[in-house]
Order: C-alpha cells, then structure tokens, then sequence
C-alpha cells in the first residue's frame, strides 16, 4: 500500500501529519482524527479538479472531529489517480493533495489543521 504524508505543520512530530492512501476497502473513507477542527467540505476530483469538485457531504452535512465518513465506490470519479480536497465552513483547505494512486478505495486521514496551506473558497458565486 502506498502512503503520502503531508506533515501538518513544519517541525511538527510524525503523529500530527495527515495521511492520504490507497486503500483495499472500496469507496472513500475519511476520519477527522482532529480536536476540533469540522470539515465541511469533501472533494474528490481528476487531476487538478478538486476545488471545484462536488461537494460529497452535501450542503448541510458536517464531519465532527471524531467521525468517519464513508461513502461508495459510485461517489469517486473512475479514474486512477485522484485529487483530495478537504475544507472547513470557510471553504480554507484543511487538507489537500495530488494525484492519489487509486486503489479499490481511498483513505484519508486528517490529523491537524495546516497552518500554511489556506486558500480561497472553492465555489464560485457571489461573495458572502
């Protein structure tokens, strides 16, 4: 199983890094493992589409620091390499990475909130 490692802050131990991987479990699985931190936003898309990707929680679903999400093989794009984009209720990135080598599945695991990578919104419509 491939593993990429984005380390959540620089200098920071190896247990607060997030991980993206293939998994052998089919569909996506995502576990905000955070203290706080509420993901608001879960995007999957082809090379260089996640920002603008669907939102697969849907407009008023959360994923609590805690929770697993788990969804099926039919919400993933059919494609074998994808990029995963996690955001808060802001739409700041609080996880995203390139070109994840599909297996049956994806797993993703945010650990702590970056504090370098930030960014606007990934919607387009009519500032709030």
């Amino acid at each position: 199983m491939l593993t990429f490692v984005l380390p959540a802050l620089l200098g920071c131990a190896a247990s607060l890094a997030n991980t993206v991987e293939a998994d052998e479990a089919p569909g996506l699985r995502v576990h905000n493992a955070t203290g706080g931190e509420v993901v608001c936003h879960v995007r999957v898309g082809t090379a260089g589409g996640a920002a603008a990707a669907a939102d697969l929680l849907g407009p008023t679903e959360v994923l609590p620091p805690g929770a697993l999400l788990e969804l099926p093989p039919a919400a993933l794009p059919d494609e074998s390499t994808l990029d995963v984009r996690l955001e808060d209720c802001n739409g700041d990135r609080l996880l995203e990475h390139v070109a994840v080598p599909r297996g049956p599945g994806i797993r993703v695991v945010l650990r702590a909130r970056p504090t370098r990578l930030r960014g606007p919104r990934a919607h387009v419509g009519p500032s709030d």
